[in-house]
């Protein structure tokens, strides 16, 4: 439509709908209605723009002439144009656009759906939710909210309100806790005589009814230093009370046991604050702290929980495993020992047991806990909990009893069919996607490969084994300096020889197991003729000759595939592991790309029946090694 700023005059109150790159129909149509241009004409807004996601929908015709004038686009670089010159955002919460709108002060209405954000984005947006100028609404609801809420008293955002909800968007906006958008310390905004409504997504109220927040006008200042003297006083007493009980715990501890071991952010890297800080004591004993990492006590009639996720006791694993059965072995590698367990409540489990080899272990237990109780995703292996006494270090994962896909590319005499092989290249794209476009700042895994990818019972694909992941920059294409560390053959060029890690080395080794899933060889095989060692230098000359791709094919496939969608899968895999980083696709593109192959590609799957069911030998080798 060329530039939709060009129509736009700016004394008109503009409505923008941003999306972001997400396909988001939902919210598109529900915007691009008449009863809701209807409403917002009559509200004196004058221009509803709208972001088009990577959806299917197709716009209607634009308004105008004595009414809401209508305009669309898909994703360009001006949209911070667009945010300047809204009177009034409405927001998909996963968008990225959402912290530029709080940045130019907007206001706001954030609007969620469950089934396209991840745990912390919908985390997210609850706490904007209880911003007293910002609506939380699900796209089922937002027609009625529209028509029902008085829009003019949305209050712009002002991070210098001291609220937690405050400080927690100004962390995500790289703000001090009591800057405000002109760079000043500030007051909070005035919110007098303001009624707003806060409509939860159906997920929280699923009777759909409305709650009715009421904000009253300032206290007059002898109530509010009487008020302020209370909350002192209360304070002090509390803070008493807590010195009086933390000594009579210290003397009630042996001394061997008093010495405390402080670990802050497990993959923090000072730029964001995804992972909390927490302070752990690891010479202290179960009994004293209950057989609990981050503190607390294990309730004998209620399993303790550390945020999403179950604290175990040991006993309690020993009793799930048959004492740590050598029967019930299905991986060993440098971390330790796998078991398969049934727990208490009958659920089947993976229970790694990780050898106690210094801070990098310690390290790498710390980051799975932490990343996998607070990032949840279909694509992502389940954390289901975990024990941390004086002794072990215990992790507790959904059970996967199909194993890895190492095993049926490269062990498994039964191979995979051609459309079981893009479900997974997608499901692992999908699973990367989560870490680098979802999670704020970016996740990189850092260990991406065949070997923790695990299969369920229908093939579909999870990533697993997070002990090596790392907190990326939260700018575009930020880079960030670390250890080289990860598995041989998988290792993006720039970070093998530098040390220089971006979500791009992920999509490097993606491009790898997309090879593999492609070729049936493994990274590194030295036993093949000169020039066929490396996987990835042997493929990429071939990947753009459609008669040398052929040969290079998996034999094991037999010619059961869509010689066209073998073509796009070439051309993706040869993006993937370009040399140099800044030509690599992002995931978000990865994803896309490879859905309508998956759509295409059913008359290469064979039936779930016809499917090689995991054998005894094969279980055992469920999770390989990542030492």
């Amino acid at each position: 439509m060329g530039d939709a700023m060009d129509c736009i005059d700016s004394k008109k109150k503009m409505v923008f709908v941003t999306v972001g790159t997400t396909c988001f129909d939902a919210l598109v149509k529900t915007m691009d209605t008449e009863v809701v241009k209807e409403e917002l004409f009559r509200r004196g807004y004058t221009h509803l723009l709208i972001q088009m996601g990577r959806g299917s929908y197709v716009p209607t015709k634009s308004g105008g002439n004595g009414s809401l004038a209508v305009d669309y686009f898909t994703f360009s670089s001006s949209i911070a144009d667009h945010l300047r010159s809204a009177s009034l955002v409405i927001s998909h919460a996963g968008s990225g656009s959402i912290f530029e709108t709080l940045r130019l002060g907007k206001p706001l209405i954030v609007v969620v759906n469950e089934d396209l954000m991840d745990n912390h984005q919908t985390e997210l947006a609850e706490e904007l939710a209880n911003r007293k100028h910002l609506y939380y609404a699900h796209p089922q609801t937002l027609n009625q909210i529209i028509k029902d809420m008085n829009l003019d008293s949305l209050v712009p955002y002002h991070s210098g309100d001291a609220t937690p909800v405050a400080k927690l968007v100004n962390r995500f906006l790289g703000f001090p806790d009591d800057f405000n958008t002109t760079g000043e310390a500030a007051e909070p905004p005035g919110l007098a005589n303001n009624t707003l409504k806060q409509h939860s997504s159906h997920f929280h109220n699923n009777q759909g009814h409305h709650h009715h927040h009421h904000h009253h006008g300032t206290f007059p200042s002898k109530s509010l230093v009487i008020i302020i003297i209370s909350v002192f006083s209360v304070l002090v007493l509390l803070a008493i009370f807590l010195i009086i009980l933390m000594l009579k715990r210290l003397k009630s501890a042996p001394k061997k046991n008093s010495a405390l071991y402080n670990e802050s952010n497990s993959i923090n890297n000072g730029s964001g604050s995804f992972i909390t800080q927490t302070s752990i004591n690891f010479n202290s004993s179960p009994e004293l702290r209950g057989g609990c990492l981050y503190g607390g006590h294990l309730g004998k009639t209620q399993p303790q929980r550390y945020k999403a996720v179950q604290i175990f006791t040991y006993k309690e694993l020993e009793v799930a495993t048959t004492g740590f059965s050598e029967a019930n072995v299905i991986g060993r590698g440098g971390f330790g020992v796998v078991y398969r367990g049934v727990l208490s409540d009958g659920t089947e489990a993976a229970i790694k047991m990780l050898h106690r080899a210094g801070k990098q272990g310690e390290r790498a237990f710390r980051v799975e806990v932490d990343l996998l109780s607070m990032l949840h995703s279909p694509y992502l292996v389940e954390l289901l909990g975990y024990c941390a006494d004086q002794h072990h270090r215990l992790l507790i994962f959904e059970y996967m009893p199909s194993g890895t896909l190492h095993h049926y590319l490269h062990e498994e005499h039964q191979p995979l069919d051609w459309g079981t092989r893009l479900r997974i290249a997608l499901d692992c794209a999908m699973a990367l996607e989560t870490l680098h476009e979802h999670a704020i700042p970016p996740i990189i895994h850092r260990d991406f490969k065949c070997s923790n990818v695990l299969l369920d019972t229908n093939f579909r694909a999870k990533v697993s084994d997070f002990g090596l992941a790392k907190m990326g920059s939260d700018k575009i294409n930020g880079q960030i300096s670390t250890r080289v560390l990860g598995t041989t053959g998988y290792l993006a060029p720039e970070y093998a020889s530098t040390g220089k890690l971006t979500t791009k080395s992920d999509v490097y080794s993606y491009g790898v197991v997309l090879l593999e899933l492609l070729t049936g060889r493994v990274p590194v095989d030295t036993k093949r003729p000169p020039g066929e060692h490396v996987l990835v230098s042997w493929a990429l000359p071939g990947l753009t000759n459609r008669e040398k791709l052929v040969e290079m094919v998996d034999p094991a496939l037999k010619g059961h595939y869509s010689k066209k969608d073998l073509i796009q899968i070439a051309a993706i895999a040869a993006m993937c592991v370009q040399p140099e980083a800044d030509y690599r696709p992002l995931m978000t593109d990865v994803v896309q790309s490879l859905i309508p192959l998956v759509k295409n590609s059913s008359g290469f799957t064979r039936f779930q029946s016809q499917r090689p069911s995991p054998s005894p030998k094969y279980l055992r080798t469920q999770i390989k090694t990542t030492g």
